[in-house]
């Protein structure tokens, strides 16, 4: 058995951040390639990334990337689907360099 703090030290140390964070860095990063496609409305792309209030999805994905959804993917289309959400200021090299950001 292990203990729910055991196991968050333990990810921390190997995934390099605590687990809720790594676990909101997924439902972003899925919520970016569905705006990207294109396929899906809003309140569909924030329950299949894990929100079940599309206002609390759309506040927070405008806090963390700097634009609400809909600018996103309004950018996305114009620029083509290959733009990566990467939060405002972020200077990272590549998408996947930004997590510190």
């Amino acid at each position: 058995n292990l203990s729910l703090r055991t196991f968050q030290l333990h990810f921390q140390r190997a995934a390099g951040m605590p687990f809720i964070r790594y676990i909101n860095e997924q439902r972003f990063a899925l919520s970016c390639r569905l705006l990207r496609e294109g396929r899906t409305n809003f309140a569909e792309t924030a329950l299949k990334s894990g929100f079940h209030d599309a206002n609390y999805f759309s506040t927070r994905f405008r806090k963390k990337y700097g634009m609400t959804p809909k600018q996103y993917q309004r950018r996305a289309a114009k620029e083509g689907s290959s733009r990566k959400c990467v939060p405002e200021g972020c200077r990272a090299a590549s998408h996947e360099d930004h997590s510190g950001c």
